[in-house]
């Protein structure tokens, strides 16, 4: 259990999960900044926030990869850094497997509900749906106006 706590896909990826965090952050001040000072309509906003979000992705699938091949203990701080970094970090590297394992338990869990909405969406099509009832169809009518 302990050699796949430190296998380095989830070393890689917990690093990844980080560093997408100032990422994505840096992404998202500069898109609104962009925001805030141009003058944009509704389909440029959305390729922008597209754009960052891609890029974002892009970003999180490189530094995945870059690390998985480099290896992750190479960007740990080394004792230079103090007694109290040097210990922040030895924790983070602690804890670090385990959130990888619950990040990968999460993005399963949400791709099998999404797999499942979208059979039901798909259900949905394929049976055959009847008109509702005029007093139905009156009252849904009367209540939107």
């Amino acid at each position: 259990m302990q050699a796949f706590l430190q296998s380095a896909f989830l070393q890689a990826l917990s690093y990844s999960l980080i560093a997408g965090i100032w990422q994505m952050g840096l992404l998202w001040l500069a898109t609104i900044t962009i925001l805030k000072f141009f003058k944009l309509s509704s389909s440029q906003k959305f390729n922008i926030a597209f754009i960052a979000q891609f890029s974002g992705f892009s970003l999180f699938v490189y530094t995945f990869l870059h690390i998985y091949n480099t290896g992750a203990e190479k960007i740990m701080l080394g004792e230079t850094a103090g007694k109290l970094l040097f210990g922040i970090n030895l924790f983070i590297a602690d804890i670090m497997p385990y959130m990888a394992i619950i990040y990968l338990c999460i993005l399963l869990f949400k791709l099998s509900k999404l797999i499942f909405v979208c059979k039901d969406t798909q259900n949905l099509r394929k049976r055959q749906l009847k008109k509702i009832s005029g007093e139905y169809r009156i009252f849904v009518q009367e209540m939107s106006e």
